[in-house]
Formats: C-alpha cells, sequence, structure tokens
C-alpha cells in the first residue's frame, strides 16, 4: 500500500476536493474564499498514518495534502486567521519523499506510517531496522537502490 496524498485516496483533484467540501459551507457562513496564497509562513507537509496532510494552525485541524497542488484550505475554521486566504504547503524534495515513503511503505500497518519535519530518511531506517523491517530504497519495478542506515 503506497502513501496516499489527497488525489490517491480521494480520486479527485485539490479544486475538486474544495468545490465538494468547502464552498458550499463557506458560503452558509456568509465566508467568501479568497483565492490568493497568505504570503504568511507556510506549513509543512507531513505524514499521517499513511497519508500526507497538512495540520492547520490555527485549529489544528488536517487535511490531506495534494502533491500536484500544494495548497491548504481548512474545512474547519475556513483559514479565518489567514483572511480565508489559502496556505502554501511545503513538501520535502521529490528524491526526498521518495525515500521517506520507501522506509514507510516496509512498514504493514498504515498507523505505523508517520513522519514529521525534521525526521530523517536515516532516522526512519534506523526504526524500521530495530523492528526487523527492511531498511531499502526501492525504485518503480521493485530494483533495490540500497540499503539505509547500514
Amino acid at each position: 500500500m503506497r502513501v496516499m496524498d489527497g488525489r490517491a485516496q480521494l480520486e479527485v483533484s485539490f479544486a475538486e476536493w474544495i468545490a465538494a467540501n468547502v464552498a458550499d459551507q463557506a458560503r452558509k457562513m456568509g465566508v467568501a474564499i479568497d483565492e490568493a496564497l497568505d504570503p504568511r509562513v507556510p506549513i509543512a507537509a507531513q505524514v499521517n498514518q499513511n497519508r500526507w496532510i497538512a495540520q492547520c494552525p490555527d485549529c489544528f485541524g488536517a487535511t490531506y495534502v495534494w502533491k500536484d497542488d500544494l495548497r491548504q484550505f481548512c474545512p474547519s475554521c475556513l483559514n479565518a486567521v489567514a483572511g480565508h486566504r489559502y496556505r502554501r504547503v511545503v513538501m520535502p524534495a521529490e528524491d526526498e519523499v521518495s525515500a521517506i515513503e520507501a522506509m514507510l511503505e516496509h512498514r504493514l500497518l498504515p498507523h505505523n506510517r508517520n513522519w514529521s519535519p525534521g525526521e530523517t530518511v536515516e532516522g526512519l531506517a534506523a526504526e524500521n531496522l530495530e523492528r526487523g523491517l527492511p531498511a531499502t530504497l526501492e525504485v518503480a519495478g521493485g530494483d533495490d537502490q540500497g540499503t539505509v542506515g547500514k
């Protein structure tokens, strides 16, 4: 099972998710969603129980991250503190995302697949090895690029 982002899990784009889950709620509350990005500090993506998420810094709710659309809009607080603007989400570099996902995918149970900004791939590999799990970086087709942390 792959680590899931919003598109993979929900099978819709970020814009479709906003239209289906947030826009009507905002309208009913008299809130106009501002299409601009909040210029303040972006939200760092994290993996929580096999899902790429962005945690709202205001109400601490969380939403999926769409890797192909790195914006966040909280359906709980409607990004009120950000002036109802989208917030930018930052992801690790693509090669680091692949390595993080490879380490986590060796863990069979989704609730054990977690990563927070600041954790290293080497740290994830060490956790895997401590639990008797592989610490390999795999590429498409199953080719092994080597073991991390040995």
